[in-house]
């Protein structure tokens, strides 16, 4: 088991779009893991069904992508389509309950079962599994330029790579002070399209 602090700062192009969609990235060193690369939207994104596609690189190879609707920006969780390498990952989440701990996302990967929670505010999120977990901080709530991470446990790399995936998602609405503002946004979407 291991403690240890880590880092992403962002490396994005402000002058790369995708879908009209700005790019942006974010690299840096995870403990003794290695390399990681976040990115978002990615190629190829679905067009016809308007979804964006994100990605977690490590040491420079493909980990993991995220195809989900597009809200806000970024994917959302709405009609998501997980995977690391080729094996996909479940998503489940209870919309209903009012506390963040049950609002966040219940995660099946491997035989893993994972808890993502929103912790605090909307720029702390945590992963967690039994025996390992990872907490991720935005220096700012939209595109951040940093993010901090904190590893606990017997973290590995698909751990870093599924925390790191969910940090380009619209998670807002875990908590339901941000699902009220989630559907308010998506009804003015409706109205104006």
């Amino acid at each position: 088991m291991s403690n240890f602090a880590f880092q992403l700062g962002r490396t994005g192009s402000k002058n790369k779009f995708i879908m009209r969609r700005q790019v942006f990235s974010w690299s840096g060193e995870v403990g003794d893991l290695g390399t990681f690369t976040i990115v978002y939207p990615t190629e190829p994104t679905d067009v016809g069904t308007s979804k964006l596609r994100a990605a977690v690189a490590h040491n420079g190879a493909e980990l993991a992508t995220y195809l989900g609707a597009t809200h806000n920006g970024h994917p959302s969780l709405r009609a998501a389509e997980v995977s690391i390498g080729s094996t996909p990952i479940s998503l489940s989440r209870n919309t209903r309950d009012v506390s963040r701990k049950s609002r966040g996302l219940s995660i099946t990967f491997s035989g893993r079962e994972y808890a993502y929670v929103e912790v605090v505010s909307k720029r702390k999120h945590a992963l967690s599994r039994s025996g390992a977990s990872v907490r991720l901080t935005r220096s700012t709530w939209k595109n951040p330029h940093t993010i901090r991470g904190q590893a606990e446990g017997a973290v590995d790399v698909a751990d870093i790579g599924i925390a790191l995936l969910l940090e380009c998602v619209y998670t807002r609405n875990l908590s339901l002070r941000g699902a009220f503002f989630c559907s308010a946004g998506r009804f003015m979407d409706e109205i104006s399209s």
